[in-house]
Formats: structure tokens, sequence, C-alpha cells
């Protein structure tokens, strides 16, 4: 069941090309919220600086960090273009993941891509929004509880000041943060899914749907998630490997590069596809097949009495009693 969802989720993302642009260009637009004016703010106190330079080998943070520091006016602008970006790729989950599932899960009833994908989007907003809700105040306490209670668990190896036993420490408690951001994550995709097979508004139930099936279903739901995220992480190495070998000093490096760089988004967005797709096939193969409900048939109209046969028509009482009278 598991392959057979992870062949479904790679068919899905080659077959789909004008979703994958589509989603590609959405992303696209969302970082331009941050990078256009970063980049123009960059360029203009950079142009008389001959110590930036060095920001053509690559990102260098100190030197950012002393720009910022330099200019006191750039920190609110930034930190609310971050803010703004942070709210709208929440709300543009919420209303992406309709879209995708409706594309990816139906039969196709032959409308454009952009019908039915801004159909599934608009139709199943309101749900996954509320969905996000009661995952972020499901999921936020419990992070935090694994957090301190890995820290305390690690404390004594941070005790005696030992520097790779500390760094060890941390590692752990990154690693069980992380895996339970990852579980809650993967149990919000489940429960996009579920929703969308169903078509419930019960937003609890479903989310506690999610979760019984993410415990029960570990195995297969890791699996998909970690061949997920493996294709995410061979797109970044692409291009940290290219940043790193080649410095953009030159025109054609700079074109090279930002070729590259979106020509791996395209790729990690494809893998975004290919995931969700390989979670509803799965998903759709293990839940139980939804009861039809019964449709009330209308009871045969009642057989009318045979009318009694004709005979001779009888005279009327009045006329019978009045010929008795005259008798």
């Amino acid at each position: 069941m598991i392959g057979r969802a992870l062949a479904e989720g790679l068919r899905s993302a080659t077959r789909r090309p004008g979703l994958v642009a589509l989603l590609w260009a959405w992303n696209l637009a969302l970082a331009l919220i941050v990078a256009l004016p970063f980049w123009t703010w960059i360029s203009a106190v950079s142009a008389n600086a001959p110590a930036t330079d060095v920001l053509l080998d690559g990102a260098d943070l100190g030197v950012i960090m002393q720009l910022v520091l330099a200019d006191s006016r750039i920190v609110p602008a930034l930190m609310a273009a971050v803010a703004g970006l942070a709210l709208v790729s929440l709300l543009s989950g919420a209303f992406l993941s309709g879209g995708i599932l409706e594309v990816v899960l139906s039969d196709g009833d032959g409308q454009p891509l952009l019908l039915r994908f801004f159909r599934g989007a608009g139709h199943f907003f309101g749900r996954f929004l509320r969905l996000l809700v009661i995952a972020g105040i499901t999921a936020v306490p419990v992070t935090a509880a694994v957090s301190a209670a890995v820290g305390a668990a690690t404390r004594r190896l941070t005790a005696g000041g030992w520097e790779p036993a500390t760094l060890w420490a941390m590692a752990v408690v990154l690693a069980c943060v992380g895996l339970t951001v990852g579980f809650f994550v993967l149990a919000l995709d489940y429960a996009r899914v579920m929703t969308v097979l169903s078509d419930s508004r019960s937003m609890f139930r479903i989310w506690w749907r999610a979760l019984r099936f993410v415990v029960r279903r570990t195995p297969g739901v890791a699996s998909i998630g970690l061949v997920a995220g493996g294709g995410v992480l061979a797109a970044f190495a692409v291009t940290t490997a290219f940043d790193v070998a080649y410095s953009a000093r030159t025109a054609g490096v700079i074109a090279g590069a930002i070729v590259l760089h979106q020509a791996m988004a395209l790729a990690r967005t494809a893998v975004r596809v290919g995931q969700v797709s390989a979670q509803g096939l799965y998903c759709k193969g293990l839940l139980p097949e939804p009861v039809p409900v019964p449709v009330p048939v209308p009871l045969p109209a009642p057989i009318d009495a045979p009318l009694p046969a004709e005979g001779p028509p009888s005279a009327p009482v009045d006329a019978v009693e009045h010929v008795g009278r005259e008798s």
C-alpha cells in the first residue's frame, strides 16, 4: 500500500505540470513580498560601502547584521514584512491545500484546472482555517512540554560544563522538538485529506481521527513524509552546492543562480504535490468506505377495489314509493 501510494504521488507530480506551475508562481509571489524590499535596501546601502563586497561571495551574516544595526529604520520594516509573510503563508497554506486536494483526489469532471483548483480552495478554506487553529492550540503546549521534559532529562549532560556534552544535549532537545512538530504537521495534512474525502464540517472530530490515524499508521505515514523530506533536502543541497562552488561576481553566474534556484523551487513544489497525492491515496485506501445514506423509496399506490358488475339500472327510491301510493 505504501509503495502504491508513493508511486501514485510520483505520477501525480509528473502528470500535473499546470498545478505545479500554479503553486510555484503563487509561492514566488509570496517570497517577493520580503525579497524585493530587502533587495532594494541592501543594494542602496551597499552601493557606497566597499566592505560589503564580501556579499558577492555569498551571504555574510556578520556584514548583514552590521548593515541592519547601522540603519535603525529598516528593522521595523523587515519585522513587519516577515510577520506579514508568516501570516499570509499560514492563510495561503489553508487556501492552497483545498485546491491541491480537489485536483489530486477528484476525477476531473472535465472542468479546467483553474476552476477546479479555486473551487476546492474556496470550498474548504474556512474548515482548513479552523483546523489550523485547532492544530496550533494542540501542538504549541505539547511541543513546549516535550521541550521542557527533554531539557530536564538532559540537564545532567550540561551540568559538567563539557562542551561536546552540551552540544549533544542541544541536539537531543532539537530532535525531539522537531519530531513533535513533524507529527502535528503530518496530522494536519491527513486531517485535511479526511475533510475532503468525507466533506465533514466537524473539525474537532476530524482532528482527533487524524491524530489516531498517524499514531496507528506511523510506518506508512513516516515513509511518505521521509521520502518527501528527502526530495526537498536534495533540492536544497543542489542550490547550496552551486552557491558554495561559484561566487556571484559575474552576470552569467548570477543569472545561472537565479535559474537554478527557481528550478529547485519548482522541484520542491512538485515534491509537495506528490506528497499530498500519496497521502490522499494512502488515507483513502485505509479508511472505511462511507456507509451510503438510505434513500426513502415511496410506497406503491394502493390498488383500487374492482368496480361491481354493471346491471340493469334500478328504479329510484322516490319513484317506487310514488307507485306504491297510487296502487
